[in-house]
């Protein structure tokens, strides 16, 4: 009977040393794919994510900046032509108008700081007057609050403002809430018919702010929005110019009722 001889020795050094080469170079370059892979996808992502921010906010700026002014039963025209106080429009800073009555409803925290400048805006209009007038008040008790809450929805002030690399909107009911993030400047040219630059007065400036309504017709709006590599993200590429750049974003908003008399 002829024996089988069996080979029991194994791989030698110089074999597993050079399989673990192999190896180390096989992985290194599907990690480097992986990588690569990872990044761009993250990259993109955050391309997106910055992108459709920046359309969100110009669309709720342009539907709302849009509307300054409105007045649909004249409430306001009234008022003003009683008191020759403004009450529609951009307004140098909604103190006043919360502080001496001049329009209804409750000014939510944080009006005082609600201003119209280069860098920020704050505007008026009647958007319920339609539906509730303040005479309602009379027919519940003195500062019942039914008729606060009734009478907060008569009339309403919307601001924007750059904070912190932030920019806010401001309600009457909400005080002030992010729109965008991110967020490097704000910048607001107040334009005339001929598309001519209007200078802001200061904020205080209450006979300037009506002079700049009479011939005030459109807003351009200017954003600028951090690089995507300043998100500090290790993920983000900081190779390609496209990140390392901040993106500015510019919309031109026609007042529907500035001028109308």
């Amino acid at each position: 009977m002829k024996m089988i001889k069996r080979d029991k020795r194994g791989f030698t050094l110089v074999e597993l040393l050079v399989t673990l080469a192999i190896s180390s170079i096989a992985l290194a370059a599907i990690y480097g794919v992986y990588k690569a892979q990872l990044q761009s996808h993250v990259t993109q992502n955050a391309v997106v994510d910055t992108q459709q921010s920046l359309r969100n906010t110009f669309y709720i700026m342009q539907r709302t900046i849009r509307m300054a002014g409105f007045d649909p039963i004249r409430n306001l025209r009234s008022e003003e032509a009683a008191d020759g106080k403004q009450r529609r429009g951009v307004h140098g800073r909604f103190k006043e108008l919360c502080e001496d009555g001049r329009v209804t409803g409750a000014c939510g925290t944080g009006y005082s700081t609600a201003v119209s400048g280069a860098s920020a805006i704050a505007f008026a209009l009647n958007d319920t007057a339609s539906l509730f007038d303040g005479s309602q008040c009379t027919t519940y008790p003195l500062n019942d609050l039914n008729c606060v809450k009734l009478e907060a929805l008569d009339s309403e002030l919307v601001a924007f403002r750059l904070n912190n690399n932030t920019i806010e909107r401001y309600g009457p009911q909400t005080g002030w809430k992010t729109v965008a993030e991110n967020i490097e400047s704000l910048t607001f040219e107040y334009l005339d018919d001929a598309l001519n630059v209007l200078a802001p007065p200061a904020a205080d400036n209450a006979a300037g702010w009506l002079t700049l309504n009479d011939n005030l017709r459109s807003v351009r709006i200017t954003i600028e929005a951090k690089a995507i590599a300043d998100s500090h993200n290790p993920l983000i590429s900081q190779k390609n110019s496209d990140f390392t750049s901040n993106r500015i974003l510019t919309a031109q908003v026609r007042i529907r009722n500035s001028g109308i008399e």
